[in-house]
């Protein structure tokens, strides 16, 4: 069975164009364990190809199977133009040469790789990728403790935090209230580097979170608390999450796709 469901096409706002219509129903699909025990960083566009690429992976998929892709497809979701060959495989070496570590529920850290074999051509416009066999298991056969969302909601964020910070609101769905230390939030997005909880707040938590709020499914708010000894520094991060009516989701969706209509290409630096 495909990891691809097929949501209801809004008939108001979206036309005939296959490509959008494609975009608009793919499915990402990934183990909690995945989202929440992960530790890796990678670049906005990357984030968004890996997406991709898991959106097109089917339940019958193996390590063995080899996944051939328009590379017209990957220029849409890097947001460069159709000559960039060259940037859509420097984007493919850097998410092959990434792996991420996830702990296991024994306290083990394991190093897990994304993808096992890349193949490009630029004669016949293809790329052909192998899914590495240990990340498979994440992504696959997977009956509870899992997250999907639709591919659409990610394809025009900015922020490389929106769509960590995303995947990890939308694994508790059903439960309206999360709270994370400050520190573990911090670990999880690989971004210890930020001493002072100001600039992670003004660097990451806001810009996700506004973000979501405007081009997801969901909405997100979040209050601060000082809990540790000296009670001067911020310890703990609670977020609260409500999903959107049929009528925020719809407005979400003319979002988007306006967006989406009126991008140009660009020379981004993240690969």
């Amino acid at each position: 069975m495909s990891l691809k469901s097929a949501p209801a096409i809004p008939k108001k706002f979206l036309n005939e164009d296959k490509k959008q219509i494609n975009q608009y129903t793919s499915i990402v699909k990934k183990s909690n364990i995945a989202i929440r025990k992960a530790r890796y960083s990678l670049s906005l566009q990357q984030q968004k190809v890996l997406c991709y690429l898991i959106s097109e992976l089917q339940e019958t998929d193996t390590h063995e199977t080899e996944k051939i892709f328009n590379i017209k497809a990957f220029y849409d979701f890097m947001e460069v133009g159709n000559k960039d060959y060259d940037k859509v495989r420097q984007a493919l070496k850097a998410l092959s040469d990434k792996s991420w570590w996830v702990k296991s529920d024994t306290g083990e850290d394991i190093l897990v790789r994304f993808l096992n074999t890349v193949r490009t051509d630029k004669r016949t416009a293809k790329v052909r990728i192998k899914f590495h066999e240990d990340m498979l298991p994440y992504l696959q056969h997977l009956k509870t403790e899992y997250t999907r969302y639709k591919l659409w909601y990610v394809m025009t964020m900015r922020s490389e935090y929106s769509i960590r910070l995303y995947e990890l609101l939308k694994s508790v769905a059903g439960k309206q209230v999360w709270n994370f230390k400050v520190d573990e939030l911090k670990k999880i997005f690989m971004c210890e580097n930020y001493a002072r909880f100001n600039d992670l707040r003004k660097r990451v938590i806001d810009p996700a979170v506004t973000e979501i709020n405007e081009k997801t499914d969901i909405n997100v708010t979040y209050e601060l608390g000082k809990y540790g000894e000296s009670g001067k520094a911020y310890t703990d991060i609670e977020f609260t999450v409500e999903y959107k009516t049929d009528n925020e989701r719809l407005d979400v969706d003319r979002l988007i796709r306006a967006e989406l209509d009126g991008q140009v290409s660009f020379d981004g630096d993240d690969i």
